[in-house]
């Protein structure tokens, strides 16, 4: 979720743990649950503000629900934006402490209970001086525990090869921009963030099938056998 609640109480991780076992448990999870959850008795207008770096679209709105995943995910929580906020020139930077007072002296908690973004502040993809961190990212015991429980209920027992193949329409007109954007997404991550080892191109962004079987053969050539579980958004 890229909301970002700044109330000094979300530092205390049992509550957030409350709040969102609370969440999801209700069948509509909303707007007034998080403001009953919180005691908030004022503030919606702060609230139910979209935040982005600036307007999207053709509007001077942020256009937080447009698209999917979007639209969908704010559905769920039954929020509707009232405006939109842009936080614009502010960005995210680990290195700057001074970026994290801008943003405490310009969105304080107190008239700024809650902060939803449209997309994570922070820049994409990671900065090189950043990426080390992504080392520190552990699955917690839930996560892991579930992931087991799928794959012993859904899966044949056996080796398998897991595929999670984007091919939606918002991926196909990401990869539109591969040739002008070299490193797009995760590129840097294989490439280089100077394109040392090469620069991406449409067929790493958006493989053909002919790409795919031929990757995944190379994976089981060595006789064992494998079972094929594949994710894709379309045929």
């Amino acid at each position: 979720m890229d909301t970002l609640f700044t109330v000094p109480v979300w530092d205390d991780l049992e509550i957030k743990q409350i709040i969102f076992s609370v969440l999801w448990a209700l069948p509509r999870p909303s707007t007034e649950h998080l403001l009953f959850l919180h005691g908030w008795s004022t503030g919606l207008e702060k609230l139910l503000l979209a935040f982005c770096y600036s307007p999207r679209g053709n509007k001077e709105s942020c256009n937080a629900k447009e698209g999917s995943p979007f639209g969908p995910f704010w559905n769920r929580f039954t929020v509707d934006f009232t405006g939109s906020e842009f936080y614009g020139p502010f960005h995210y930077d680990v290195y700057n402490t001074d970026i994290a007072s801008q943003w405490k002296r310009k969105y304080p908690p107190t008239s700024w209970p809650v902060l939803a973004f449209t997309g994570a502040p922070a820049s994409f993809p990671v900065q090189l001086e950043n990426k080390y961190l992504q080392k520190c990212v552990i699955w917690s015991d839930e996560m892991q525990r579930k992931a087991r429980k799928f794959i012993k209920d859904n899966l044949p027992k056996g080796a398998f090869i897991g595929i999670h193949l984007r091919n939606g329409i918002d991926w196909v007109r990401a990869c539109e921009f591969i040739s002008t954007t070299p490193n797009l997404f995760a590129a840097p991550q294989c490439l280089g963030y100077r394109n040392e080892r090469g620069k991406a191109t449409q067929g790493m962004c958006l493989p053909s099938l002919d790409i795919i079987l031929k990757h995944i053969k190379r994976v089981i050539r060595n006789g064992k056998k494998y079972k094929i579980n594949l994710r894709c958004i379309r045929q």
